[in-house]
């Protein structure tokens, strides 16, 4: 039997959760293997169906060719995006136990991009609850 994309990372995810592991922060404009670190910038969007439990895609965002931390890469199954060759990604369903944290950071991330002024953004170090 094959394991999922979700199955396989939810070991690694849960340890992360129960704290034999440190997990990664979520922050509406990206990600920080902890308070203070470097910021790992992400996009998030919503994977189809859309719906209150979509899954949802975090993509990185720098050049070249990005790569998440090894903290990230070890909580979620990263992939490579063959379409446009520039970033890479993970997808985060709703049985992933950090899924409700990075739901709070793709709602942080839209309110963001609806409500920035003059389209500057503040480089908050508020974490998505």
């Amino acid at each position: 039997m094959t394991l999922n994309v979700s199955e396989q990372a939810q070991p690694r995810a849960n340890q992360a959760l129960s704290g034999t592991q440190k997990a990664p922060l979520f922050y509406w404009n990206g990600i920080r293997d902890e308070k203070g670190a470097e910021l790992q910038r992400a996009i998030y969007s919503l994977v189809s169906p859309r719906d209150p439990n979509s899954a949802i895609k975090v993509s990185a965002l720098s050049d070249p060719l990005p790569l998440f931390s090894s903290l990230v890469c070890s909580c979620f199954v990263v992939r490579f995006d063959s379409e446009d060759r520039s970033c890479h990604y993970f997808i985060v369903d709703s049985s992933h136990p950090q899924y409700e944290q990075v739901r709070a950071a793709y709602k942080d991330a839209v309110f963001m991009s609806c409500h920035a002024v003059s389209g500057a953004h503040t480089d908050s170090d508020e974490v998505a609850a």
